[in-house]
């Protein structure tokens, strides 16, 4: 089983904070050795750093001061209601960050050797996430380890880190394998509580277009077997032994609908997901399955690349 030994946890106070937070305090809790790191970045006023606030009794105080305090006040009273957190003694540690978020929590996963990143998702939608984005997708592509990215009233996992059905959406690119494996590390019942799905991109001329090669077969038939064959011997590659092998699903149609259509039909009760970090115009227009199924499922959706402790390609 997957066994995270420092767990980073940002919040904003919102709750989607709280989901995520509950979530990670349940990890730290279920392994003896793991501490949990709670983060706070707020963003410093840039736009009257020289100005004073005046409050009664006090003299005046730095607006830089003044929202630093702030900062620290509310972080303290947003962990001092959560007695689950206190329970952690020791083991949790709570500190701000003064910039942005998407920036300040990767550089302190890194600071911090954390291995785990859960985080909450607001996931917003239409021109307000084309011009601001989801700072859990931006957090995702420079994370030096994996994302555990939890929604607010969303499905409520049996274990913190041990579930019943996991899904892995497998394009066979460079981040497949790792995803895989770390599916089957975070499955109550190993390879056998894991779904490999591969979806077919099938073009919708494909019901008239024959394969001689294959003695004639429907594309989209061939374009299936092939994907079925290719999807079964990954399975074998990543499985534990000869015994214990993941469930394939291969399906047509759009890799994230597809995936998200599984989670409901299945009652999933996780993702986990490769993502190539596609940045600049091309993320702007087409953005990625990873982040489609973010904004979308109902379930946490942990999210890993090939190679972790170097940023994401420009």
């Amino acid at each position: 089983m997957y066994a995270p030994r420092r767990i980073l946890a940002p919040v904003d106070f919102g709750t989607c904070s709280s989901a995520s937070l509950a979530q990670a305090v349940a990890i730290t809790r279920s392994q003896p050795e793991a501490t949990l790191r709670v983060l706070h970045v707020y963003e410093p006023p840039y736009y009257a750093p020289e100005a004073l606030v005046n409050l009664p009794g006090e003299p005046p105080l730095p607006m830089v001061d003044y929202v630093r305090q702030e900062a620290e006040r509310q972080l303290e009273g947003f962990l001092s209601v959560r007695r689950d957190a206190a329970d952690l003694g020791g083991r949790l540690d709570a500190r701000i960050a003064a910039g942005l978020a998407f920036e300040e929590v990767p550089r302190e996963a890194r600071a911090c050797g954390a291995d785990l990143i859960v985080m909450g998702t607001h996931g917003r939608q239409g021109l307000s996430h084309l011009l601001l984005g989801s700072v859990a997708e931006r957090v995702i592509r420079n994370a030096p380890c994996p994302v555990l990215v939890v929604r607010a009233g969303g499905q409520e996992p049996p274990a913190p880190l041990a579930f019943d059905r996991v899904l892995v959406p497998i394009d066979f690119g460079p981040d497949a394998n790792a995803a895989a494996r770390l599916g089957i590390a975070m499955s109550a019942r190993g390879a056998r509580g894991v779904t490999l799905l591969h979806v077919v991109p099938t073009p919708a001329y494909a019901g008239e277009v024959l394969v001689p090669r294959a003695g004639g077969m429907k594309l989209g038939e061939y374009l299936h077997d092939e994907a079925q064959a290719r999807l079964e011997a990954f399975a074998a590659e990543v499985s534990p032994s000869p015994d214990e092998r993941p469930n394939v699903l291969v399906l047509q149609g759009s890799p994230a609908e597809q995936t998200i259509h599984v989670c409901v039909e299945d009652d999933v009760h996780l993702v986990v997901m490769g993502t190539k970090g596609r940045h600049g115009l091309a993320h702007f227009f087409v953005g990625s399955v990873a982040e489609r199924v973010l904004r979308h499922a109902h379930c946490p959706v942990l999210i890993t690349r090939a190679v972790f402790g170097e940023p994401a390609p420009a």
